[in-house]
């Protein structure tokens, strides 16, 4: 799974496109950004980033991702 499966896959399941952010960090949303060599998932809120994990290829991220998106909504 890379990037662009991660975004159909959102597509396909209807999830809002306000509560995650791909390649860039948006106030309190969950965020997928690559740093530094590094895929990171965390969520951003005022400024922070809470809970960030962290990975060494796409795949994992986008897997990672994708898994955290639906348990915040299923949270909600």
């Amino acid at each position: 799974m890379d990037k662009l499966d991660l975004i159909n896959a959102f597509k396909k399941l209807n999830i809002p496109e306000n509560t995650y952010s791909i390649d860039e960090v948006n106030n309190e949303t969950l965020c997928l950004i690559m740093e530094n060599g590094k895929w990171i998932v965390f969520y951003s809120e005022k400024g922070g980033r809470t809970d960030p994990e962290y990975f060494d290829d796409e795949e994992s991220a986008c897997k990672a991702f994708l898994y955290e998106v639906q348990d915040m909504l299923n949270h909600l």
